[in-house]
């Protein structure tokens, strides 16, 4: 009877299991992908990064902001003294000894104000620095200087100069060089800029004005001796007149 009965529970449980098998089957596949969703996390960290975007420059470099902070670098052409961004190898270059200025712009675009920023501006091959804010380090060519309380949509406006070295120092042929500045905020926002001059070791010569002298050379003897034959040719004529 026990036997009996257990064979028909197995039976009842056997077609119930077979009769909901697509359901079972189903379940099972949810129960995999909720699984696998909940531990794809742990096995692929993704990383995030901090809001902000590069932009490469003309002639090398690039251009970055992150956050609230950006910062725009100058160099002044030295024949209009105007503020571009960039000097190409077509454009006016600089000589031996030249002073090459650059202006340096940092804003705070953002709401809010910004404590303290710190700029580290880095001089290029074949320039000595000259003058500007804070400490220059020269083994590192870095000049470090800090700048406090920028409030939101305030500018601030930084010179520095810098000097071409000698002709025995400098290539004989043109070359362009890039000088580039980095800031970082006190909440470690940052930004960085860059702008590229050109230099060159030849000097043009600039043509002699020309001069006007009288004639000195044989042509100014055959004029000499025109001077009797006309002198002769009117006294005949004044004689003839006398003689008539």
């Amino acid at each position: 009877m026990l036997q009996d009965s257990s064979y028909h529970i197995f039976t009842d449980l056997t077609y119930t299991v077979q009769l909901h098998l697509p359901e079972f089957h189903f379940m099972k596949a949810f129960l995999q992908i909720l699984t696998i969703a909940l531990i794809l996390p742990f096995i692929f960290v993704i990383p995030t990064y901090a809001s902000g975007s590069c932009q490469p420059i003309y002639g090398g470099g690039q251009t970055c902001t992150s956050g609230a902070i950006s910062i725009e670098k100058d160099v002044v052409n030295p024949a209009s003294n105007n503020d571009v961004h960039d000097l190409g190898i077509n454009d006016p270059r600089f000589h031996p000894g030249d002073i090459v200025t650059f202006h340096i712009t940092l804003r705070n675009t953002g709401t809010a104000s910004i404590d303290s920023a710190t700029l580290i501006d880095t001089l290029p091959n074949f320039v000595t620095f000259n003058q500007g804010p804070g400490q220059f380090d020269s083994n590192a060519k870095t000049l470090t200087f800090s700048t406090t309380n920028i409030a939101p949509n305030q500018s601030q406006i930084f010179t520095v100069t810098a000097k071409v070295v000698g002709g025995n120092q400098l290539p004989n042929n043109n070359l362009c060089v890039i000088n580039q500045v980095k800031v970082t905020t006190s909440d470690n926002q940052t930004a960085q800029d860059s702008s590229q001059f050109c230099m060159t070791n030849n000097v043009a010569a600039s043509p002699s004005p020309m001069s006007i002298t009288p004639a000195t050379g044989p042509e100014a003897l055959s004029l000499i001796s025109l001077f009797p034959t006309a002198i002769a040719g009117f006294m005949l004529r004044k004689y003839t007149k006398i003689k008539k």
